[in-house]
């Protein structure tokens, strides 16, 4: 049978709608899931696995009135005294969404990414501040889990996952706040130097659970234009004295200054022989580490001749002046302490915290933390 090429085939009503199923199920399918936008994203972090965990309440109750604004969404991932998993909160102008994570190990990295991976899927920011609540533990621990383990989050696998959150978003998170005690110490700022572009800390004790969240809130949809450290003046000008001693806000973009003239003082006293200080500097302890307040630190140390004076002068002045953007005194401390501390881990455990990028790149094996 000969094909007729001019005979035309016009589609029946049936098979039309049958192509614009495919069509329209092809289109759906093959779509991105719509992201919720925002101006700021608040993201929390609470290993509260511990005797913290009746504060988790308190946090999710004040961080709920982030409802009444349209440009800002807080996720809230926190992990209880209990046996039932870890909890994801998200709040926003729809109210509060729970899901359930079937895992207790908070403090592993992988979990840490998840909820990261999570946010970076369902959300579409403008700009960021990672916040992780609870014990401080040792100079690279952040958050301590109880159950199944007694384990702690590390300052070193809080950092591969922020980077990996930044290289997907194409962009710097604004704020880090470590939101536990003695971290304004300069080993585990130096961490995120290169991840946010502000960091707050705490140089001594924090409280819990905090009050500032509704205050911050308050004013937060007031900062379209504000940064990283414009959001962190706004926590603590919103916080109760009762609840900290001093925190310290950090300009990240300042540490490449600092490493070069930390190196140029390291330079100078390696030219000496032993190296000692005039006294012990001011200095606490925490979490079986011992610190020595750094501006009093380097004020101490024997100096002599003129060049070494001039490199240690100057990098107090830009450490004071360039790297601590504030630092605010709560009215109940009566110490003068800087603001930003180093600690004095002795040889044994320079090695144990040798993975810190602080103890290769700044020559610590050189200095008298003894």
């Amino acid at each position: 049978m000969r094909w007729n090429s001019s005979y035309n085939v016009v589609p029946s009503k049936l098979t039309l709608s049958v192509l614009s199923f495919f069509l329209v199920w092809a289109l759906n399918s093959s779509a991105k899931p719509i992201k919720d936008s925002t101006d700021w994203i608040l993201i929390y972090y609470a290993p509260y696995d511990n005797n913290l965990s009746h504060f988790s309440d308190s946090i999710l109750n004040q961080l709920s009135s982030v409802s009444n604004y349209e440009n800002v969404r807080v996720v809230f991932q926190v992990d209880k005294d209990d046996t039932l998993g870890m909890y994801r909160y998200t709040i926003s102008p729809e109210g509060i969404h729970l899901d359930t994570i079937p895992s207790e190990t908070i403090t592993s990295g992988k979990q840490l990414t998840n909820y990261l991976n999570w946010i970076q899927s369902n959300f579409a920011f403008e700009k960021s501040a990672v916040f992780f609540l609870d014990h401080g533990g040792g100079l690279n621990e952040v958050g301590q889990d109880i159950y199944p383990d007694s384990t702690f989050l590390t300052t070193g696998d809080i950092r591969k996952s922020l980077r990996r959150f930044n290289r997907k978003n194409h962009s710097m998170i604004d704020l880090v706040y470590l939101q536990v005690c003695a971290k304004a110490s300069i080993e585990p700022l130096y961490e995120f130097h290169d991840i946010a572009s502000y960091t707050l800390a705490s140089q001594k004790l924090l409280g819990a659970p905090n009050n500032y969240y509704e205050g911050l809130l308050e004013n937060i949809d007031q900062l379209q234009d504000g940064d990283g450290a414009t959001l962190a003046k706004n926590i603590v000008d919103s916080e109760d004295y009762a609840m900290y001693n001093t925190l310290t806000c950090i300009n990240n973009s300042e540490f490449g200054a600092v490493k070069l003239r930390f190196r140029e003082l390291v330079k100078c006293l390696d030219l000496r022989g032993e190296i000692t200080v005039a006294k012990e500097p001011k200095t606490f302890e925490y979490g079986n580490d011992r610190y020595w307040d750094l501006i009093d630190f380097l004020e101490c140390i024997n100096l002599t001749e003129p060049h070494e004076i001039a490199a240690r002068d100057s990098l107090i002045a830009s450490i004071q002046n360039d790297l601590i953007v504030f630092k605010r005194k709560s009215g109940y401390v009566k110490d003068n302490f800087s603001g930003i501390s180093i600690a004095v881990p002795g040889k044994d455990k320079t090695r144990a915290y040798w993975n810190m990028r602080f103890f290769r790149e700044f020559r610590m094996d050189r200095l008298p933390l003894e």
